[in-house]
């Protein structure tokens, strides 16, 4: 796009501003159709008190070596280790969601009924509306 720009009012210009604001506007005209703007539906973050720092490094080590897993051929001992590896962060993933729901329900005050939104929740199935009296 640059390249078939022409660029007279620049070369014939005699102050230095107005060359560098014509080059500018040309350029970021240029620029702002070959990169447009793009909307992105950031997703807000569900419920997830019990997710740490920690849990997101780890979950982000775990996807690269998926992704070296699937690209190169590992010894048996790397194999292992990548196994291990992931063997624990899900045993961590699994007690630290264990440790964040036995918290919620002793918190609550009807722990019955806590009982069953957090199964209802686990198992996708969305709120009822408790206000619905017919």
């Amino acid at each position: 796009m640059l390249s078939k720009e022409l660029w007279n009012d620049i070369y014939n210009c005699l102050d230095v501003n107005s060359p560098l604001e014509a080059f500018l506007g040309t350029f970021l005209h240029c620029f702002n159709i070959a990169f447009p703007y793009k909307k992105a539906n950031l997703r807000e973050r569900s419920n997830k008190r019990w997710l740490s720092k920690g849990l997101t490094v780890s979950s982000k080590r775990m996807q690269t070596l998926n992704n070296l897993k699937r690209l190169f051929a590992f010894t048996r001992e790397d194999l292992i280790y990548i196994e291990n590896y992931q063997r624990i962060y899900r045993r961590v993933l699994r007690e630290t969601k264990k440790r964040d729901n036995d918290k919620y329900v002793t918190e609550s005050v009807d722990r019955t009924k806590t009982m069953w939104r957090l199964i209802n929740r686990e198992i996708g199935k969305a709120p009822e509306n408790e206000n619905n009296w017919k």
